[in-house]
């Protein structure tokens, strides 16, 4: 199901974004990414994000 992403979903996504950052970005140091995370779950609650999900988030 595609669903828009709500309020209450964004640190959930926020942390698939940070903990997927850091798996395929292996060469670049982890506090990299750590650094953006608060902006990222900004930019999240500004955005209108679509995902597909099998359970609600």
């Amino acid at each position: 199901m595609i669903r828009l992403l709500r309020k209450t979903g964004i640190e959930k996504v926020a942390d698939i974004w940070l903990n997927t950052n850091n798996k395929i970005h292996c060469l670049i140091n982890k506090n990299y990414w750590q650094n953006y995370f608060h902006i990222v779950k900004e930019w999240f609650s500004r955005l209108e994000v679509y995902f597909i999900s099998k359970r609600e988030v």
